[in-house]
């Protein structure tokens, strides 16, 4: 008899794994690299990283042009920092460890729940996530924060299909329904068209549900 789907155990690990070493642990170092990191989220999810110069995330951050050269090499290494970290943060929500022994119909709900909480909670990292997800930008460990977050997914529903629970499907099709699910209901939000509150994230699990299960 197959197993119920559980939330992968590795996810979180791998997910920490991706996550890149502060560049300086000193505090007043940290404080100015924060700065940085928060100015550029900020300016990239909402002018968009090709708009954004790095002068105008110094201006922003408080800093000297060249002090954020002390912490990046370039305005790419930046970005792929803030990818990892944001996406990293993701991947440790949605798949924390759970309850033993629930149903995959529980186990999805829980996901969901978290990634869609998650998305409204931080709406310019899934913004800026969004932005710049399979970009060419990204670097090896930024391909590899997104592959935890679909690997993770893709094993929920190999287990969920052979436990007879969700329809035998690519599991890419499912990624695809969920994360597109997901953003897609916060630019609805973001538009003013829905608030994303408990009873819009429900119906959204229902219908996805619907479209999983067997």
């Amino acid at each position: 008899m197959a197993h119920p789907p559980r939330i992968p155990d590795n996810a979180p690990e791998a997910a920490e794994q991706a996550v890149p070493p502060s560049v300086d642990v000193l505090p007043e170092a940290l404080n100015k690299q924060e700065r940085i990191l928060s100015a550029a989220l900020e300016l990239f999810a909402r002018r968009g990283y090709q708009a954004t110069a790095v002068p105008d995330i110094a201006k922003s951050a408080g800093v000297a042009t060249g002090t954020i050269y002390r912490y990046f090499d370039t305005k790419d290494a930046l970005l792929n920092v803030l990818y990892q970290r944001s996406r990293s943060e993701l991947n440790a929500c949605v798949f924390a460890p759970a309850p033993a022994g629930p149903s995959a119909r529980e186990v999805f709900g829980l996901m969901w729940r978290r990634l869609a909480g998650w998305l409204a909670e931080y709406p310019e990292q899934a913004t800026f996530l969004e932005q710049h997800y399979h970009k060419p930008l990204l670097d090896e460990k930024s391909r590899e924060a997104d592959g935890v977050f679909v690997q993770g997914i893709e094993r929920f529903v190999v287990g969920a299909v052979a436990s007879g629970e969700v329809r035998d499907m690519p599991p890419a099709v499912a990624v695809a329904l969920i994360w597109g699910g997901a953003l897609g209901m916060l630019k609805m939000a973001e538009d003013g068209h829905l608030s994303i509150e408990a009873s819009v994230v429900a119906h959204a699990e229902a219908s996805l549900w619907d479209a999983l299960r067997t």
